[in-house]
């Protein structure tokens, strides 16, 4: 036997009598995982909460540990965290086949056999066009996951007509008692936008929502022009804790769906581009109710008349963190700025409100009324992106600067200021500021407090 045979059967012996402990903190060191949103892929849900290995492979960790002795395989079976996240997305390598992931589920089943420990399961493709065989691939991975439901907290799936077609069929042949028996807690589907056309099964996967009985956790990206006949209505609203929807809903279904968010904690929706063009929304809808929302502690709201409309619903007097973004600038937007009825909105919830993040809120108003709004003034964090500047320099000019932001209860200003030099106009980020001089134009209030 050559010296260099014998050290390597020397070392694999002495690992092989590492304690358990050792070998698990070795283990859980080597394993490398990330998030959707730091991948290549554009149809991911960017959400750093989750973590999955990506492209396993039998000579990656941990799949290859099993490989290397009867005491390593024991080991590496009996750590759950090992097995409890994954991602059956391929990579440019094209080593994570059906047969790995078939070995990875196995590990699974023996390591989280008790249902104790959480699984969490991502699938979306490598490519925007991926070939046939990719696709084939990708089908039998999702029956793959659609058999060990069972053990999932967490299901990230990223459609295609393809995906879709196969998910919803499996759906539809599954019965009650499993559907009940399943113990998912967070979904996060993605929907490609040229399944425009299949609004049946996507009325499906929503209904099939519905019924999930641990469901709290929600991420739904429909980017299409209009919701069509797809409706999110039959989602489990009232159970549902954290929901980041993208969909484009009539004003009608999102004060109705938004209202029965009574267990939600964090709320954000986005893109509702069905607003743009119609400032008179509001008067279609029936005298409504208030609907006090009273675990709400953080709500997001992008786009125009959604924003201000939605609000003049709901009281939500937990609330601690509010973002108004408005995207567009269309002619009624002089009628239809984000702080247009927030006033009212504070003054109905009275939330003892600590974080606020307006992006370009003024336009022919004159800023220092919202200064004066209730609760403004003892916020822990303002935070202000300002594309019409004109009438925010007014806070500035006050006769002493620093004394005209004090009397509106503000200390100080991130600011960008386009200064002109020699008759060129230099922009650059000054910083924290409680005045400017008369040679320096404020170009964006970037963040106040």
């Amino acid at each position: 036997m050559g010296d260099s045979e014998h050290t390597i059967r020397r070392n694999r012996v002495g690992s092989s009598n590492l304690p358990f402990d050792v070998l698990r903190q070795i283990f859980m060191l080597a394993i490398v995982r990330s998030s959707p949103s730091m991948r290549s892929s554009t149809l991911d849900i960017p959400d750093n909460r989750y973590k999955y290995v990506f492209a396993p492979s039998l000579s990656k960790e941990p799949l290859s540990f099993m490989y290397v002795c009867s005491w390593w395989r024991v080991v590496a079976l009996s750590i759950p965290e090992l097995w409890s996240a994954v991602s059956g997305t391929q990579d440019w390598t094209l080593s994570t086949t059906f047969g790995v992931l078939r070995v990875w589920m196995h590990a699974i089943q023996i390591s989280c056999a008790s249902r104790a420990f959480p699984v969490d399961l991502h699938l979306s493709s490598f490519t925007a066009l991926p070939d046939r065989r990719e696709v084939n691939r990708m089908l039998k991975v999702l029956r793959l996951y659609w058999n060990n439901l069972y053990f999932v907290r967490s299901l990230r799936l990223s459609f295609d007509c393809h995906l879709l077609r196969v998910f919803t069929d499996m759906i539809q042949e599954s019965t009650r008692e499993y559907t009940s028996s399943l113990c998912l807690e967070d979904a996060g589907f993605t929907f490609r936008k040229s399944l425009e056309v299949f609004p049946s099964e996507i009325n499906s996967i929503v209904a099939w929502l519905g019924t999930l009985p641990s469901l709290r956790r929600l991420r739904w990206r429909y980017e299409a022009s209009t919701s069509g006949t797809v409706s999110l209505e039959k989602l489990p609203w009232e159970t549902l804790e954290d929901i980041d929807i993208l969909f484009p809903m009539t004003l009608e279904d999102l004060v109705r769906d938004v209202s029965r968010c009574t267990s939600a904690t964090t709320l954000s929706l986005k893109t509702l581009r069905w607003a743009r063009n119609d400032p008179y929304s509001a008067e279609r809808l029936p005298l409504t109710p208030i609907a006090t929302l009273p675990h709400l502690t953080s709500l997001t709201l992008y786009d125009l008349d959604s924003v201000n409309s939605v609000m003049d619903y709901i009281s939500l007097p937990a609330l601690k963190e509010l973002t108004l973004i408005l995207v567009s600038f269309p002619d009624t937007y002089d009628s239809y700025s984000p702080h247009f009825r927030l006033k009212e909105f504070l003054v109905r919830s009275k939330c003892a409100l600590e974080k606020l993040t307006l992006r370009h809120p003024f336009k022919n108003q004159d800023p220092a009324e919202f200064y004066s709004y209730p609760g403004i003034s003892d916020l822990k964090h303002l935070d202000i992106l300002q594309k019409y500047p004109e009438d925010m320099t007014k806070l500035f000019s006050t006769p002493g600067g620093r004394a005209g932001l004090a009397g509106l209860g503000i200390r100080k200003v991130m600011l960008w200021l386009r200064k002109s030099v020699g008759g060129r106009n230099d922009i650059k980020h000054v910083g924290w500021k409680d005045n400017f001089g008369k040679d320096e134009e404020l170009l964006q209030v970037y963040e106040v407090m």
